[in-house]
């Protein structure tokens, strides 16, 4: 395995751990903060995704 699948493979892990516990908060909150955790959600998985890029470009 190479560096970079690992590095991928745990962000992977802690990105599925902090969607679990959106999850969790956004039933516990009204439908208008449902609408904001889905975005915070989506903008935090189009950051993992720019940043999983970059290291692959780094790393080859």
């Amino acid at each position: 395995m190479t560096e970079y699948e690992r590095l991928s493979l745990h962000l992977q892990a802690t990105l599925v751990s902090g969607l679990s516990l959106m999850v969790v908060q956004s039933k516990l909150q009204s439908s208008d903060e449902n609408a904001g955790y889905m975005q915070q959600v989506l903008n935090w998985q189009n950051q993992v995704a720019r940043v999983l890029e970059t290291l692959k470009s780094v790393l080859g």
